[in-house]
């Protein structure tokens, strides 16, 4: 006796054969084990069922649980150097803050880009590197260190990041809520 697989309905369906191709009785047989990953047409409460168990779901509810506290003190540094740098600009001092705190936004997006790609998979490419507005072959009419700082304040991967953190503050509360209600409602209902 020969088992065949068989695509049809919602699940795979196994026709029993007997010797030369010819099946008992004509009817189909369903399969007792649920349909796999691999079926074309999936029963939905097996996908539904399926989901939590796979490695893809609980990379995401990290992502989510992680999300919530980066963002919180993301923020908290991003308002406190603009802050800081702004309130002490009049005695110079500032100026360094504010330096400080454009320069380290790349930083700080090659660390989100970091997270969302180890977690999420969502393959986002590196920017390109800060380059100078200077054309080639025309002399800068700044000295280095200005032309560094001019490139620094126009950077708009820079700017980009300043504006992923200030709406991940409030993105983030939400994708973390969902995440813990992910995580409690089918442990009360399994304890229920």
């Amino acid at each position: 006796m020969r088992v065949n697989s068989v695509r049809s309905g919602w699940g795979s369906a196994a026709v029993v054969s007997l010797g030369r191709g010819t099946t008992e009785s004509g009817t189909r047989v369903w399969a007792a084990s649920p349909p796999t990953r691999h079926d074309g047409d999936m029963h939905p409460l097996w996908t539904y069922l399926a989901g939590p168990w796979e490695a893809r779901t609980w990379r995401q509810l990290a992502y989510h649980l992680a999300s919530l506290p980066i963002a919180a003190v993301l923020f908290t540094y991003l308002v406190t150097m603009y802050s800081v740098g702004i309130a002490l600009a009049i005695v110079w001092v500032g100026l360094f803050a504010l330096i400080a705190s454009q320069a380290s936004l790349r930083g700080i997006g090659a660390f989100e880009r970091g997270l969302a790609n180890g977690l999420l998979g969502a393959g986002i490419q590196a920017p390109a590197p800060r380059t100078s507005l200077h054309a080639p072959g025309h002399t800068p009419t700044k000295t280095t260190t200005g032309r560094w700082v001019h490139d620094l304040v126009h950077d708009g991967h820079s700017w980009r990041v300043a504006a992923w953190i200030m709406m991940r503050i409030v993105v983030a509360p939400v994708g973390f809520a969902v995440a813990i209600v992910a995580l409690v409602v089918p442990l009360s209902l399994i304890a229920a």
